[in-house]
């Protein structure tokens, strides 16, 4: 974990363009047909949240700012690469995992949120050229306007509680496609007609005029009843 600048020599990142690491991706694309196929990358939050854990995180910003720069710097600009390489290769839209949220809202203030880690988002945003959406759980709302404005074509998930479906579809329908909101908890303890009710009312209250798309409220567990994935499908 990255604690103080000795640790920066941690944070060693495999080649960008070395084609090794894309075997993966290959595979997905060869494999694809007439689907559409999604490549996941993350604009940088949440892995230097990852290497600084939670706690490191908060005591850098008060201890060394400059830290917290430089590391989300670094993911930043190897992100740049490997996007831009993702994109060339020919898929049809990105997925951007960067958690930002509890329940009760975001991790940090909406001021660290803008001097911190919306630029490092940004920079990497601004070299998406491909349609892409943008996934955090929890209560993003007050970051919502500065989300926007990165550029993604949706919002996932939609997590049910903290974020109200009618709400959102109210203030940035007209911005984004909207996807999720079917309880994951639903989804594995449920029956099957409370899950249909469920989606119709996500439907009803996200489908007018379209740009809704039906999704569990995280990736669906392996201990969802199947019976339940059926019904949401």
């Amino acid at each position: 974990w990255v604690k103080t600048r000795a640790d920066l020599e941690k944070m060693v990142f495999p080649d960008p363009d070395s084609p090794e690491l894309y075997e993966g991706a290959k595979m997905v694309l060869a494999e694809k047909g007439s689907r559409a196929a999604a490549a996941a990358i993350k604009l940088g939050v949440a892995p230097a949240l990852i290497s600084m854990g939670l706690d490191g995180f908060s005591f850098a910003l008060a201890d060394d700012p400059g830290l917290v720069h430089e590391v989300l710097k670094r993911y930043a600009e190897w992100q740049l690469v490997v996007t831009s390489n993702l994109i060339s290769m020919g898929f049809d839209f990105l997925w951007s995992f960067d958690d930002l949220a509890y329940k009760s809202g975001p991790f940090c203030s909406l001021s660290v949120f803008r001097e911190f880690l919306l630029p490092p988002m940004q920079k990497v945003a601004e070299s998406i050229s491909i349609p892409w959406i943008f996934h955090s759980d929890g209560d993003v709302m007050i970051l919502l306007d500065d989300l926007v404005s990165l550029g993604m074509a949706g919002l996932h998930p939609l997590e049910p509680g903290p974020m109200d479906l009618a709400e959102v579809k109210k203030l940035y329908g007209e911005k984004l496609c909207l996807i999720g909101n079917v309880s994951v908890d639903a989804l594995s303890s449920a029956e099957p007609a409370e899950i249909e009710r469920i989606v119709r009312d996500c439907i009803m209250t996200g489908g007018p005029g379209g740009g809704y798309m039906i999704s569990s409220s995280n990736s669906i567990p392996s201990y969802a009843k199947a019976e339940n994935v059926l019904t949401m499908a």
